[in-house]
């Protein structure tokens, strides 16, 4: 049985991409952090020598780095240099698409989302660069319209008081673990979101983070949206989302996808910077042991 949260094969197969891109822009502190993930050892960091029962020496190769390796990664780690190009690239690019103000038509019962986006105090500027940033980061990401369900027989003054407004949330590549499309009454339609969220729960001082699974899914034709926990089990039922006494026929979650093939914007940058990182690994390397002076002796007969 499929798991709510079993991702789809599509998000699995770019997963390591996308991580691989939010390092390079991250920078050197978050590169260096993954160690041998984007700096594979040597061989001789995973080979250690021992005696066979002659006492001749038998060079034994392991699975990962040797205790001895490990001394020697660390060192041939910290002699590297990663450059961040691609990060100053991106925030470079982002910042000319954000060098003039956007021109905003709001209607002016929205006006409220061009300092208060998602409820979080985010301007609808803010909001957009985020989103820019992750555009050239991974293929794909999304923008949910979300909105509380109005209570049924609710006034236009009870909504405004319990502050029922729409807002908008960003997620990322990592959140939209899930997705599908139907053709219903001749139109293709987004039929299936799911979502992993990230939330806290506090039992004292102590906070916990916790994910959990939403579900979006259009079921007869109908929005709907159901809660679940890490474990796959329900928080919230499958419920339609009832807003001023009126269903949707679609799910308001759109993507936002750049670049084709389902490759990011700044891939062939990032395998560069990788590419340069992981040479100057070796060339710093070797400049630093053949800096040693080198003792030897003349004359000796033995």
């Amino acid at each position: 049985m499929i798991q709510i949260t079993e991702p789809r094969q599509e998000y699995t197969d770019l997963l390591e991409d996308v991580q691989r891109n939010r390092a390079a822009v991250a920078g050197e502190r978050e590169v260096k952090k993954a160690g041998v993930k984007f700096l594979p050892p040597l061989a001789s960091m995973c080979c250690a020598t021992i005696q066979d029962e002659n006492g001749g020496q038998v060079i034994n190769q392991t699975a990962g780095l040797t205790l001895e390796g490990q001394a020697a990664y660390a060192k041939y780690k910290s002699l590297a240099s990663f450059y961040g190009a691609t990060g100053r690239t991106v925030d470079g690019l982002v910042g000319l698409i954000f060098s003039k103000d956007a021109v905003c038509e709001i209607p002016s019962q929205m006006g409220y989302i061009k300092d208060n986006v998602d409820s979080r105090g985010t301007t609808l500027r803010d909001f957009s660069k985020r989103a820019s940033t992750e555009a050239f980061i991974s293929p794909r990401s999304g923008v949910l319209v979300a909105r509380p369900s109005t209570p049924e027989g609710a006034s236009v003054l009870n909504v405004e008081v319990m502050n029922l407004r729409p807002k908008l949330l960003h997620y990322k590549y990592e959140s939209i673990i899930n997705w599908d499309y139907e053709v219903i009454d001749n139109v293709e339609k987004l039929s299936l979101v799911i979502l992993k969220e990230e939330t806290t729960k506090r039992v004292d001082y102590k906070v916990k983070c916790e994910s959990q699974y939403r579900v979006l899914e259009l079921i007869g034709g109908v929005y709907h949206q159901a809660l679940y926990n890490n474990a796959g089990e329900e928080i919230e039922p499958i419920s339609p989302v009832i807003i001023n006494d009126n269903s949707s026929n679609e799910i308001p979650f759109y993507f936002v996808e750049v670049g084709a093939e389902s490759k990011s914007a700044i891939n062939d940058l990032v395998d560069m910077n990788f590419h340069h990182y992981q040479v100057g690994a070796d060339y710093n390397s070797k400049n630093h042991f053949s800096s040693f002076i080198i003792w030897y002796e003349t004359g000796a007969q033995q």
